[in-house]
């Protein structure tokens, strides 16, 4: 990427610590109660691995439909929203739901891809 100056792009779920805790679930096989240890992605990971580039994800869960272009409606089921992005990079921004628990303490933000 930084030598052969490659494009990237990044498609992140959620990650949010408080929805993992109220997703607790009883597992019939191992007959005991399971958290879930991730999220749809590893954000935490991923901010680790973006960290060089200037980017960074944030733990709000969005949702939502937008138009890219103009042409068909899309529709963003789940994910996260972009915290720190490099000046002059390029992002599209489309106006999202919140899905994140209000009880919840997030860093909100627009999604952007």
């Amino acid at each position: 990427l930084t030598s052969g100056g490659l494009s990237l792009i990044v498609f992140a779920e959620w990650y949010n610590v408080d929805a993992m805790v109220k997703m607790r679930f009883f597992d019939d096989n191992t007959r005991s109660w399971w958290t879930p240890a991730t999220g749809g992605a590893n954000v935490p990971a991923l901010n680790d691995l973006l960290s060089n580039f200037g980017i960074a994800f944030g733990d709000t869960i969005l949702s939502g439909t937008y138009n890219l272009n103009g042409g068909s409606r899309i529709a963003y089921n789940s994910g996260t929203s972009i915290l720190k992005f490099p000046a002059g990079g390029l992002l599209y921004s489309f106006p999202l739901s919140e899905k994140t628990d209000r009880g919840a303490q997030s860093r909100a933000g627009r999604f952007t891809s």
